[in-house]
């Protein structure tokens, strides 16, 4: 994945490409908090930010967790969370 492309995200330019979107999906599955098939633990995922963002992370999150939808990738899911984290709290968003 091109170190352009990551940055980018940050920004609220989120690319349609495999690699990116492979990508997010892989930094979750390696915090452990998604499984091989890509099933992604929420409640994990709230649960490792520090407290004092736990309010706004769990709003940004869970407002977007509809778009995790088994008959998608798991690529495609873990992108289409991550874009509509970003906006839903661009100034707090991060590539997590």
């Amino acid at each position: 994945v091109a170190e352009e492309d990551i940055k980018n995200c940050e920004n609220g330019i989120f690319k349609e490409d495999e690699k990116l979107k492979c990508y997010m999906f892989c930094l979750m599955e390696e915090a452990n908090l998604a499984d091989d098939d890509g099933v992604v633990d929420y409640e994990m995922m709230v649960s490792i930010i520090p407290e004092q963002y736990t309010d706004r992370v769990t709003k940004m999150i869970f407002a977007c967790r509809h778009l995790d939808t088994p008959e998608k990738s798991k690529c495609q899911r873990a992108f289409d969370v991550h874009k509509c984290s970003y906006s839903k709290d661009p100034e707090f968003y991060f590539l997590f």
